[in-house]
């Protein structure tokens, strides 16, 4: 499917972007702009930009569409198969980096950069469980721990050529 040119020309006067390049972004990949509504429209942008500044930054674009798969994946495990609109609730929100996801920016309401285990925690053996793991989570915390290494893989490259883009970026604004 391919977003219309209403929309295309939305997000590209808002990011200040050449309609073909918007165009050709979404070429290969869904970036959630099929199934966005009108009220979403302003936090669709703010996704769009942190993909486009990731992007910049020498992330590329299938790791990135790999990284929101597994983050709409979680979701879906957490809130449930009704979880396409909580995707959005995130796009384009600040602040809390360290409970939220690197994409969606949903927020898990903890800290995802804690490598503790709550205290107090019953080990000894018990009887076989009613559910299997899957039934009671095991999933969702895979794919947390994956979407968690991928999220510090992300921001230790960031930090590594911040510096870089910083400098890049003052020398671009010679040509504005």
């Amino acid at each position: 499917m391919k977003p219309d040119s209403k929309l295309i020309d939305y997000v590209s006067n808002t990011l200040a972007m050449d309609a073909g390049a918007v165009g050709e972004f979404f070429k290969y990949y869904d970036w959630g702009i099929f199934s966005c509504s009108e009220e979403e429209l302003p936090r669709y942008v703010g996704f769009l930009e942190q993909v486009l500044f990731l992007k910049t930054a020498g992330i590329s674009l299938p790791r990135l569409a790999r990284q929101l798969e597994r983050e709409k994946k979680l979701i879906d495990l957490i809130e449930g198969p009704q979880a396409s609109s909580v995707l959005t609730e995130g796009w384009g929100q600040k602040g809390k980096d360290n409970h939220r996801l690197l994409l969606s920016r949903y927020d898990l309401g903890a800290d995802l950069e804690t490598e503790s285990i709550q205290g107090r925690l019953d080990f000894t053996m018990k009887e076989v469980e009613l559910f299997n793991g899957r039934e009671m989570g095991e999933d969702a915390l895979k794919l947390l721990k994956k979407c968690v290494q991928d999220r510090i893989v992300v921001i230790e490259y960031l930090q590594k050529t911040g510096p870089m883009l910083e400098r890049t970026a003052k020398w671009a604004k010679r040509y504005r």
